[in-house]
């Protein structure tokens, strides 16, 4: 995992909650934050530690770059 990957998985929680409470006046539910956590770790946060890590771009991969 790179350094993305490891401050996300330890701050992205509180950090979505805090942005979604300071921005947009809302408290999201334990529910609603680990679905928006997963999202993003899955649609942007997977590529991203791909590419520090030197992962090759391919087919049937688990991200899309």
């Amino acid at each position: 995992m790179s350094s993305a990957g490891l401050i996300y998985k330890y701050y992205g929680k509180e950090i979505l909650k805090n942005l979604c409470k300071s921005e947009y006046e809302k408290d999201l539910s334990d529910q609603e934050l680990e679905k928006i956590y997963e999202s993003i770790y899955k649609n942007i946060i997977l590529e991203i530690d791909a590419i520090d890590n030197g992962v090759n771009q391919g087919k049937d991969l688990k991200y899309s770059i």
